[in-house]
């Protein structure tokens, strides 16, 4: 159902609420609910078929560069040309991940980004190259596919809803895996 190879994924993340547990409150006594508690989901997603390849559920506070070894990790059976992630991916660690899996990083990176990135080639080299001619990379990485993500996160999200409806954490990762495939499923069709 999911493709072995790909021109373009993309990856990012967004949070799912974990409870609406409060909302009585907030309604009859007119009083903001004060402990918000949320999950991050992270996804890997195949930009051309528009299908999830992998997703990862950690805390509301989790980094999202940090979570991008994982995935890659696991989708090692997938190859990939191009992987487009937002400003939240621009390290170091994630442009080295990006090339030692064979691709090429499509992160749009700081405005105040150091060519002098030694430890990191494959960033120093996009660096001057969004520095040189923005447009140019824009096009050569396929930048604007980026937002075929976040629709996928506003489909999944009016389809499923935003909550998460299930109390313990191995369960939460449960109902997030049968998203993540009845989403496939029902994109099957496209």
């Amino acid at each position: 159902m999911v493709p072995s190879k790909t021109n373009l994924a993309g990856v990012d993340s967004s949070g799912m609420k974990t409870h609406q547990k409060g909302a009585w409150v907030v309604v009859r006594f007119r009083r903001p609910q004060r402990k918000r508690d949320f999950k991050k989901i992270h996804i890997f997603v195949d930009l051309v078929s528009k299908k999830i390849i992998h997703c990862i559920m950690t805390k509301g506070a989790a980094s999202d560069s940090k979570q991008l070894k994982k995935i890659l990790r696991q989708c090692n059976w997938m190859k990939v040309e191009i992987i487009l992630g937002d400003k939240g991916y621009d390290s170091r660690e994630c442009f080295n991940e990006i090339t030692a899996y064979g691709s090429t990083p499509g992160i749009k990176v700081r405005k105040n980004a150091s060519t002098k990135a030694k430890v990191s080639p494959s960033r120093r080299k996009a660096v001057l190259a969004q520095q040189k001619d923005m447009d140019k990379w824009k096009e050569k990485v396929q930048a604007t596919m980026r937002c075929v993500v976040e629709s996928i996160f506003s489909g999944t999200k009016r389809r499923f809803g935003e909550y998460l409806f299930s109390i313990k954490e191995k369960y939460r990762r449960v109902e997030m895996w049968l998203r993540t495939i009845l989403w496939n499923v029902l994109i099957y069709p496209r």
